[in-house]
């Protein structure tokens, strides 16, 4: 994941676009003694997309006010 952050900076460090990218990503680790079912894979993946999303809208936005200030 670091990797995948680090590429992200380094392209809207260096890109002369009007944007910049993001990502956010949920995952969940299934192990061979893991008795989760599928749907409950998808959940717990699908619940750390969305903390991961609400931790970058909010750091995004402390950023931006403490640029606006």
């Amino acid at each position: 994941m670091a990797r995948i952050h680090k590429r992200f900076n380094r392209f809207n460090g260096t890109s002369s676009q009007p944007f910049e990218l993001s990502i956010s990503v949920g995952y969940s680790i299934y192990g061979n003694d893991s008795d989760m079912t599928f749907d409950a894979l998808i959940q717990v993946a699908d619940a750390m997309l969305y903390e991961n999303k609400s931790k970058f809208k909010r750091n995004m936005g402390a950023a931006k006010r403490f640029y606006a200030e």
